[in-house]
């Protein structure tokens, strides 16, 4: 796709960039931004130099602005439940071992969160956890389990 060469254009056209053809006042002979008008490579060096104090200032940003991006995030989540669980479905079934392997090793690592996150689980869950066993007893699936594990 050709780039615009006006500024104007690209907005027109729901473009983020334009190309004039022009060199900006340093010299770059750039795509610029339409929503700016500055140029692109000039930004990137700007970002270069100031990697520290941008992400000092996106720092303050987020802690000033927590309730809000935690609310944006959640209206997103919702919105997008579906496309985010097949998302991590496959991304799950790409990885599968890997993350396996991760789980493993923190849960060696971390004996005392592990514990603690099944205590709570169970305390949350007590009664489910007590059906599926009483389910489990009356269905045989005991002797079949040790059938199985022989």
């Amino acid at each position: 796709m050709r780039l615009p060469k006006t500024r104007a254009e690209a907005i027109a056209r729901g473009l983020i960039r334009y190309f004039t053809g022009k060199p900006c006042p340093h010299g770059h002979v750039a795509e610029r931004w339409a929503s700016t008008s500055r140029c692109v490579e000039c930004d990137r060096k700007y970002c270069e130099a100031n990697r520290e104090k941008i992400r000092e200032a996106k720092r303050k940003y987020y802690e000033a602005n927590l309730e809000k991006i935690r609310e944006r995030q959640r209206k997103y989540d919702e919105a997008n439940l579906e496309k985010i669980r097949e998302a991590k479905r496959k991304y799950y079934e790409a990885n599968r071992e890997k993350i396996r392997e991760a789980s493993r090793k923190f849960r060696e690592a971390n004996p005392e969160k592990t514990g603690e996150r099944h205590r709570k689980y169970y305390e949350a869950n007590r009664e489910k956890i007590r059906e599926h066993q009483r389910k489990y007893r009356q269905g045989g699936l005991v002797e079949k389990a040790k059938r199985k594990r022989a």
